[in-house]
């Protein structure tokens, strides 16, 4: 499968009294110095790792919609269709490994079974088989990718990093004058115009607050000062964005993400003076970048009657439409991606759920939302279990505390936004069965090593 070596692991290990002796002579390391890389066993990248880096890299990039002569080339189709290709010929090759399958993974074929036997019951059988085996199909696909072949901390950071990094891209894009703005009542709304959650201003805003906690922690983990300069730059901009698209929604999951974050970074991590940082620059880009009107949209959470564009009203009607629909229709509810078509004499022009919870049980029934919500507890689980694992990683530490704080903003946004059938949360929940099947193989190779030997990365 053409697979080529991992790094090796770094161990940590105390010099004796006297001085210790390296292999072949020479004086001992330091106490507690980082000795030379231990040559261990670890588990290798494999190729459809390699293709899935790649279709990361242009499904969150979007070069169709932007780079000319792109537009008729579908590399996301590609790239996902080999690194699911390069999977399942590992999974047919590695049948023993293959069995050993993640609880999280397991839910999520249960659920895409779910949906699968809710197609005969839909309102519209046509739509519901498109949603589900043509579009659904690759989510649950690619996500399956990513649980099983990210197996270092290294494969996780890369792959974190080109999605952060592909989103800073697309808020620059959307700056600079490519977004699309969305007229309402209290101004124009931002939002990209690179199809998929991009289009939409509030799935555009929630997808920025995912990613905030993971630039937090890259800031965190790099020495140097044209990095860090970087990162913090690329914060505020999320920021800026979230707030230039109006969303409530996606304003309310970055200050979840945010005091996550700080949560994780600067009181847990003892890194007090980024709380204050923290509060003063978020007041500024408040202060001197927030729309006009919109402290008073934001006020309208509390106070939906105040809500001069109506939508509270109407998303509350749409609220109480889905809960019916899944009273009516308990089992297999109206059909994936059927919501819509049932409510739209009940709503204005916009008739999805926004709300994942209700979509899922409205639309599949509710053994689908039950199983979301055990992916969704899977996931928070496995974090904090391999957390444990790695107690003396502390560069392992700041990026599970990024995922954790990503998907504590993701469970927030959900209750805004139509997220089921999206890339954005299904790649959380692989982050997290990654990092609890990463952390167990680490776990195992420094009990094989030396009972002191630790996994340790410098940071800032």
């Amino acid at each position: 499968m053409g697979e080529v070596n991992a790094s090796s692991v770094t161990t940590l290990r105390p010099s004796r009294p006297g001085g210790d002796r390296q292999v072949g002579g020479g004086p001992g390391p330091a106490p507690w110095s980082l000795s030379e890389p231990a040559q261990v066993p670890v588990k290798r990248t494999s190729l459809a790792y390699v293709f899935l880096c790649c279709f990361v890299l242009i499904y969150w990039a979007r070069p169709n919609y932007w780079v000319p002569g792109a537009s008729g080339i579908p590399f996301a189709k590609i790239t996902g269709a080999l690194a699911i290709a390069s999977f399942f010929l590992w999974f047919f090759l590695e049948r023993k490994d293959a069995l050993s399958l993640p609880r999280e993974m397991v839910f999520l074929l249960l659920l895409y079974i779910q949906m699968c036997l809710a197609i005969p019951f839909s309102v519209w059988r046509g739509g519901s088989f498109d949603v589900v085996i043509v579009e659904y199909s690759k989510v649950v696909a690619v996500t399956m990718v990513a649980m099983m072949t990210i197996t270092s901390f290294t494969h996780l950071r890369r792959l974190i990093f080109i999605q952060t990094a592909t989103v800073l891209l697309m808020v620059v894009l959307a700056l600079s004058g490519h977004g699309s703005i969305t007229e309402s009542a209290i101004g124009g709304r931002l939002g990209g115009t690179f199809g998929g959650t991009y289009a939409n201003p509030n799935d555009f805003a929630l997808d920025l607050a995912l990613i905030f906690p993971f630039a937090f922690a890259f800031l965190l983990t790099t020495s140097k000062f044209l990095w860090k300069a970087f990162w913090l730059v690329s914060m505020g901009l999320l920021v800026y964005t979230v707030l230039a698209t109006l969303s409530r929604g996606g304003l309310l999951a970055l200050l979840v993400g945010a005091v996550a974050a700080i949560w994780e970074f600067a009181v847990k991590g003892r890194r007090h003076h980024w709380i204050f940082l923290a509060v003063i620059g978020a007041a500024l880009v408040v202060i001197f970048a927030g729309p006009a009107g919109y402290a008073q949209r934001v006020s309208t959470i509390f106070h939906p009657d105040e809500d001069v564009t109506g939508s509270s009203g109407d998303r509350r009607v749409l609220l109480d439409r889905g809960i019916r629909l899944t009273e009516q229709h308990p089992f297999f509810g109206v059909g994936p991606g059927q919501f819509q078509v049932v409510s739209g004499q009940e709503a204005r022009d916009w008739h999805v759920a926004h709300n994942t919870y209700v979509e899922m049980s409205s639309e599949a029934g509710i053994p689908a939302l039950i199983l979301f919500l055990l992916i969704v507890s899977g996931a928070f689980s496995s974090l904090r279990r391999g957390r444990k694992l790695v107690a003396e990683d502390v560069s392992a530490q700041v990026l599970i505390g990024a995922v954790r704080a990503s998907l504590l903003a993701f469970a927030v946004g959900a209750m805004f936004a139509d997220t089921a059938y999206q890339f954005f949360p299904y790649f959380l929940f692989a982050y997290a069965v990654a990092i609890l099947r990463i952390a167990q193989h680490e776990s195992a190779v420094q009990k094989e090593l030396d009972p002191v030997a630790m996994v340790t990365h410098n940071y800032a």
